[in-house]
């Protein structure tokens, strides 16, 4: 897409932005919000876009109460974003529960479209639009929305589920304590022990959780045996194994019987 642009660029063409519309479909905790931030950021620093302005929103930012309110929400939004990104988040949400249903989600989608179609004004520059959601519903509902979506919508991106060792790799990377030596083996393990459904649920939540859970225990700890400082930076094995038993337990409480004890 950038290459297209800076090619566009170099000839002395005009821009289409209509072709850089996309949507990125994920579970939760995919960093699909992140992605899409990185995105604005590269196309800003190549000079694609004027600005940096990246505005996130939801449904509710969109669809009003009353006839007539979403066109006007949504406009709204289209216009804060003129020369950056507009971030729709569970963009699937748009689309009616029923086919005899009255939302004026549809309606937000139209208002949408016209922004996202090739720049009438040529002293403005539409906002590109990126819509975010689960996979199955952005494909099959949103899409359907309006029958012109697929044309706008060529570029989309599909988030995996990240893997026990991506969730390892990313708990360290966070980790801000000198911890033990065997951390890796550890972080692998106790990840691996988790089903696919937690995973997808939480995807790189994930790691947050546990790195809080270590650093609850750590706090425990010092509490009782405090030692110096340095004790405020260190994270000890004991800490670890304590913090993911607590990591798992939370867990099972929440999902049921789909995560194996620590230590099996």
């Amino acid at each position: 897409m950038t290459l297209c642009a800076l090619i566009d660029r170099e000839k002395g063409v005009a821009t289409d932005f209509s072709k850089f519309h996309m949507i990125l479909c994920g579970n939760p905790g995919s960093w699909k919000t992140m992605a899409a931030r990185i995105i604005a950021q590269i196309f800003k620093d190549i000079g694609i876009l004027k600005n940096n302005t990246f505005i996130e929103c939801k449904r509710s930012d969109l669809v009003g109460r009353y006839i007539g309110a979403t066109a006007i929400q949504t406009r709204a939004v289209a216009k804060r974003a003129i020369g950056g990104f507009v971030f729709l988040d569970e963009a699937y949400t748009l689309a009616p529960k029923t086919r005899e249903s009255n939302d004026y989600g549809r309606e937000a989608a139209d208002e949408l479209l016209v922004w996202m179609n090739s720049n009438v004004d040529s002293t403005i520059q539409n906002p590109i639009f990126i819509f975010a959601g689960y996979e199955k519903p952005m494909i099959k509902d949103f899409m359907a929305l309006n029958p012109r979506f697929p044309r706008r919508l060529k570029n989309v991106l599909i988030f995996q589920d990240f893997k026990a060792q991506e969730l390892a790799s990313i708990t360290k990377e966070g980790l801000n304590f000198k911890y033990p030596h065997d951390v890796d083996g550890m972080l692998l393990k106790c990840f691996s022990s988790l089903c696919s459904s937690i995973v997808s649920k939480n995807n790189g939540s994930l790691c947050a959780d546990l790195i809080d859970c270590f650093q609850s225990v750590q706090e425990e700890r010092i509490g009782w045996t405090f030692a110096g400082h340095g004790d405020l930076f260190k994270i000890t094995k004991q800490d670890m194994e304590m913090g993911i038993k607590r990591f798992l337990r939370e867990k099972l409480t929440r999902y049921g019987r789909n995560t194996k004890t620590w230590g099996q």
